[in-house]
This record gives structure tokens, C-alpha cells and sequence, in this order.
């Protein structure tokens, strides 16, 4: 009589002649997958945070689109997570190097994260939309043809992706047999409605593309900066692809941020040179008294908060303004 294979030591598929199930330590690429999967959460919740940030705090202008930012934002950290647990325990290893009766909490664990995709994208893609709007069509504009090209994009985003969450959801009836094929029940074919659900958003994503482009190209301005706007656009879609479109739709708040925390830099580098100025007072005493005697005086005037107004600098004196007034801390 033979004798019966352990359930627990059959493989989801039959390996390939010559080749035995390793279930301990099989070949796989979850340290890469777990490498750009941290890189990629930790590049979209430093943006979001950034744009959140100066949205709220510094500017005080938040807008629909920057709750959409965060929505997404959640919805790509539990995509992420999902991904990078499923690396772990098999989806990117070979098929004769997982478990059988592991298939079933992987294949449900993957339509989650196929559920979850579509409404994060979605708000991604909604959000890139909206500020291509801002940038290219302001308030009080004609409604030109820009703005008709990224309204017909924002419908089809949304057309598409709400298809999708619902293809994911309900692509066998009923929904167990999606992880348990063994059940009566039909389904649609997976293969197709991932590689059609491909081509939709690469052509989405060549719309986000040819919108800017063919904006950029009909402004008035010299042919160098219309290849130089373009080519920007052109990187930061391709950027988008590949780390995050979250990223990109974030990237317009970054120089405000910058521009807010070098003003807050000041104080700590004074604090941090105040040691080696008083080191050196008394050696340059005479030469401090020569100076002021012989230079015209010049007033500082430094505030600790600041708005969004650049710093005002003129010959006597140097101020940095306060909301509507401007205030006076003494002379330097």
C-alpha cells in the first residue's frame, strides 16, 4: 500500500522535473519587494506630510483635493502593507514553493488588495487632475480646451476605477469561490481584467501626460523654457509610475515648505554661532569700535513667526513680516 502524502507538504503546483519543493527557505524576491515597498510608503507619507503641512499650517488655504491627498495616501500604506505581507509568505516565490493549504488566505488576500487599488488610484489620479487644473486653468478664466480635456479626464478616472473596485469585488459569484476555487460558481477571467485594466490606466496616464504638453505648448513663451516645462512634466509622470503618483501631485508645496523652514533655520544657526562670537568679542574689541565708528548704522529687526510674505529687506534695516503689521523686537 502506498503511502499518503501530508497535506501540509503538498505544493500549490507540482515542481518541475529535477526540481523539489523548498517550503523552508525557497528562493524568492521578498527582500527586494520589501525594499521599494518601505521606500516608496516612506516617499508618499514625507510628501503628503509636507503638502499637509504647508496647506494647513502655513498657508491655512487646505481644499478638497488635499483631504483626496490623504485618502489616497491611507489607501496606498494598507495596498502596501498587504503586498509587502503577502511577499512574505509566498506571492513571490514559485508556485511549487508554497504551501497548498496556504493558497487560500493568499488568493483572499490578494483580491483585498485588488479592492483596495482602485479607490487609492483613483483619488491619486483625481488629485494629479485637479492640480494640473489650478496650474493651467485659474478661477476666472474662459473654460478653454484644457479644461475640457482634464474634465473629460477626471470622468473617465473615475468611470474607470469605480468599474474597477466593482470587477475586483464581485468577479465570481459568490465571492468565496475567489479563494476557494474548488466551490460551484463562475467567474470572469482575471488574466483579461488585469491586462484591460493595464491598458486603460497607461492611457490615463499618457492623457495626464499630453494635457500639460499641449498646455505648455501654446503659452507664450520662449521655445528653451517650453522644452525645459515639458520636460519636467514628462520626468514627473514617469516618476509617478515608478515611486508614486502621490509624490508628484505633492511636489508644487515643496519649495513653500522650503522656503518656511529656511526662516526657521535662522535662530538655530545663531544659537550654534554664539559660542565662537563670544570666543573672539574681546580679541576683535578695538576692531569692533573702529567699525561702528566708521560705518553707517544698520537696525535688524527680527519677528519670530512669519506668513507667507517673503522677507522685505531694505537699506536701514531688515524686518520680516507678521501677519498685516509689522513689529519691532529692537535694534541689532
Amino acid at each position: 500500500m502506498g503511502t499518503q502524502q501530508n497535506p501540509k507538504e503538498m505544493s500549490a503546483m507540482p515542481p518541475p522535473l529535477g526540481i523539489e519543493s523548498n517550503f523552508d527557505n525557497p528562493p524568492s524576491l521578498h527582500a527586494w519587494t520589501l525594499g521599494v515597498g518601505i521606500t516608496c510608503m516612506a516617499l508618499m507619507t514625507l510628501a503628503v506630510s509636507i503638502r499637509t503641512y504647508t496647506k494647513a499650517v502655513i498657508l491655512r488655504d487646505m481644499k478638497h483635493e488635499d483631504y483626496v491627498a490623504i485618502f489616497a495616501l491611507v489607501g496606498f500604506l494598507a495596498w502596501g502593507g498587504i503586498y509587502i505581507y503577502l511577499s512574505a509568505i509566498g506571492l513571490t516565490r514559485d508556485l511549487w514553493n508554497i504551501r497548498a493549504i496556504d493558497m487560500p488566505h493568499i488568493l483572499y488576500l490578494c483580491n483585498v488588495f485588488q479592492v483596495i487599488y482602485p479607490p487609492a488610484m483613483g483619488a491619486a489620479k483625481y488629485f494629479i487632475c485637479i492640480q494640473l487644473k489650478r496650474i493651467f486653468c485659474p478661477q476666472g478664466l474662459v473654460r478653454g480646451a484644457v479644461w475640457w480635456a482634464l474634465q473629460i479626464l477626471i470622468g473617465a478616472t473615475f468611470i474607470y476605477y469605480v468599474s474597477c473596485f466593482f470587477t475586483f469585488m464581485f468577479q465570481c459569484v459568490p465571492r468565496e469561490k475567489i479563494w476557494n476555487p474548488n466551490i460551484d460558481g463562475r467567474c470572469i477571467d482575471n488574466q483579461a481584467g488585469v491586462l484591460s485594466a493595464g491598458l486603460i490606466n497607461l492611457l490615463l496616464d499618457l492623457g495626464l501626460l499630453i494635457v500639460p504638453i499641449w498646455a505648455i505648448w501654446h503659452l507664450q513663451m520662449p521655445l528653451n523654457r517650453k522644452l525645459g516645462a515639458i520636460t519636467i512634466f514628462a520626468v514627473g509622470i514617469l516618476f509617478a509610475e515608478l515611486a508614486g503618483t502621490m509624490v508628484v501631485g505633492c511636489m508644487p508645496m515643496f519649495p513653500r515648505f522650503y522656503e518656511h523652514t529656511r526662516f526657521l533655520k535662522g535662530p538655530l544657526s545663531s544659537l550654534q554661532s554664539l559660542k565662537s562670537i563670544l570666543s573672539t568679542r574681546a580679541q576683535n574689541s578695538q576692531d569692533t569700535k573702529f567699525s561702528e565708528s566708521s560705518m553707517p548704522s544698520r537696525r535688524i529687526v527680527v519677528t519670530s513667526e512669519f506668513s507667507r510674505k517673503d522677507t522685505v529687506r531694505n537699506p536701514d534695516y531688515i524686518e520680516l513680516r507678521d501677519g498685516e503689521h509689522w513689529r519691532s523686537h529692537g535694534a541689532v
